[in-house]
């Protein structure tokens, strides 16, 4: 999500002074970039303390933009260990421990981000998708509900509220979300294969193809293969995993938009 990455932006460096380091630990975009940079600061530090702890959670981001997910929770501990008030961190490393499916921990630390910073959009939603992860669905819906109510032009919200809304049959309401994810975001991929889905649940096959061609044409080759390897599996298709919306592969989708057991 969106909600779903950590922003340097959002963590601010205390009363430390920084040098070229520092500010590339606090601001710089590389994850490899931040990760030498903070293992400098932290280098140069005299002591743990609360003026490091800010370095601890963005190297925590750039072990986990890295695929070292474990690493991340480590520094994220640090973090907060250190300076247990920051909400940043226990919703940092809520999306570390959501990255390793540790469902029931990531709601434990979005749950302490958002006691500490109520308004806290992101982790409301991220709590809403770890209660959707477990199947807790009136729970993913209570959380996503409260994203709304604090930032209402948050599309990511909306696409995962439609998602539970499919998951609980409640068609028309997920794509009410749908539609209101895409009027934010018009080029929003997921919400748009979202809708298409509930479209092709409601034996509404046109409605469907159209979102998924349109979601399929805007997307990249990494998208269509998707699609290829997923409609092979489904027994539709059985040309090459090409990465190109051919005439076999439209065929292939448009024949899924007509099956509701797709």
């Amino acid at each position: 999500m969106r909600i779903l990455m950590m922003s340097l932006g959002l963590v601010l460096a205390g009363c430390m002074p920084l040098d070229e380091a520092g500010n590339d630990c606090e601001s710089a975009q590389d994850p490899q970039r931040v990760l030498d940079s903070c293992n400098a600061v932290l280098a140069a530090a005299p002591e743990e303390n609360a003026a490091v702890a800010w370095v601890f959670t963005n190297r925590g981001w750039a072990y986990r933009e890295l695929g070292e997910p474990a690493r991340a929770i480590a520094d994220y501990s640090r973090s907060i260990a250190l300076n247990p008030d920051r909400p940043n961190a226990h919703y940092a490393r809520g999306r570390a421990h959501q990255q390793v499916q540790a469902w029931s921990a990531a709601i434990a630390d979005h749950e302490r981000a958002i006691e500490i910073n109520p308004t806290f959009v992101d982790a409301w939603v991220s709590l809403g998708v770890a209660h959707f992860e477990l199947r807790q669905f009136e729970d993913a819906l209570a959380a996503t509900d409260r994203a709304i109510e604090i930032d209402p032009e948050e599309p990511v919200a909306y696409n995962n509220r439609g998602l539970t809304y499919r998951n609980l049959g409640q068609l028309r309401r997920a794509i009410e979300d749908y539609d209101r994810a895409l009027a934010l975001e018009p080029d929003y991929h997921n919400a748009r294969v979202g809708r298409g889905v509930a479209y092709q649940l409601l034996g509404e096959a046109d409605r469907a193809l159209a979102d998924w061609n349109r979601a399929i044409e805007g997307g990249d080759a990494d998208d269509v293969i998707e699609w290829q390897e997923f409609l092979q599996r489904e027994g539709l298709y059985s040309g090459p995993i090409s990465g190109e919306f051919d005439a076999a592969t439209r065929a292939a989708v448009a024949a899924c938009a007509a099956d509701p057991e797709c």
